[in-house]
């Protein structure tokens, strides 16, 4: 399984209202594209605070079907939001998820062990 992570530095204004109400994001094409392009990510984590923008609810709704749903039987694309990543080495050899497994829920809070 493959896991892509994307630093954009984004967390370095945590605590600022931009980071939750004007976040960088994704379009749910990507969502697609990657399944389609790169069936062994299984995982994408990234340093700011959700897959889109807040002030896009709607997109966002999609691009979480896009990345989760059922598409051309290839595996969902599972979600790491708002990780800390400033301080994470450029190589990885292994990341470990263990998310706490809440009964009927849809997400989760997850820590993420790298090597």
């Amino acid at each position: 399984m493959d896991f892509l992570l994307l630093r954009t530095g984004f967390e370095k204004r945590r605590g600022e209202e931009s980071y939750w109400n004007n976040n960088p994001g994704f379009l749910p094409e990507v969502g697609f594209w990657l399944r389609e392009e790169f069936p062994k990510v299984r995982a994408i984590g990234f340093d700011f605070i959700s897959l889109t923008c807040f002030q896009k609810r709607e997109l966002g709704r999609e691009a979480h079907r896009a990345f989760l749903n059922p598409f051309k039987d290839k595996p969902p694309i599972l979600i790491v939001e708002d990780m800390k990543l400033a301080h994470a080495p450029h190589t990885l050899r292994r990341i470990h998820l263990a998310p706490l497994m809440i009964e009927n829920a849809d997400g989760a809070p997850v820590t993420v062990l790298a090597e």
